[in-house]
């Protein structure tokens, strides 16, 4: 389990990362539905709507209230898939001693800044700055239209299907 800012907790398992929440008096299922799980045998149901007090849970037959059910968490962050997007993106990619290393570089008429820069790429500044915090990414920082990605050579090695040749023939 990791914890971040702000109380969001993300659970891992496989590389994929996601926040648990509790069903709550404003939890709405929108037109696709909700699954929700079961508090006390994890049983996994699919609902359309909120309009219950308590449900009965049809594996352990136990009537539970709305607000104890837990929304099932749908992953919203993929460690690999980022780390590659960012290797696959960036202009310039090296490897310098313990790290692995890409540039990734905005646009001339487009502000200079990292949130701009890495939009105008297709990342999200929230996923990178999510590596960071897991330890993948050591720094990130804006450099002349272009956004320097430092991340730990070990744990991109460790994240993706990448060998070690291609992270050591970077550049």
């Amino acid at each position: 389990m990791i914890t971040f800012d702000k109380g969001m907790v993300y659970y891992s398992t496989s590389e994929q990362f996601f926040k648990e929440k509790s069903v709550t008096k404003h939890t709405r299922a929108g037109r696709t539905g909700k699954k929700i799980s079961c508090p006390n045998c994890k049983a996994t149901y699919m609902v359309f709507h909120f309009s219950w007090s308590a449900l009965e849970c049809m594996t352990c037959d136990a009537k539970v209230p709305k607000t104890d059910w837990v929304l099932k968490p749908e992953p919203d962050f993929f460690v690999s898939d980022t780390i590659e997007q960012l290797l696959n993106v960036a202009e310039h990619s090296w490897n310098d001693k313990d790290l692995v290393c890409v540039a990734v570089y905005g646009h001339e008429d487009k502000p200079e800044n990292i949130t701009s820069i890495l939009k105008q790429n297709n990342i999200k500044k929230a996923d990178v700055t999510k590596l960071k915090k897991l330890g993948v990414v050591t720094d990130f920082f804006d450099d002349d239209m272009a956004v320097i990605i430092k991340m730990d050579y070990t744990r991109v090695l460790n994240e993706t299907n990448y060998t070690e040749e291609f992270l050591l023939n970077l550049g």
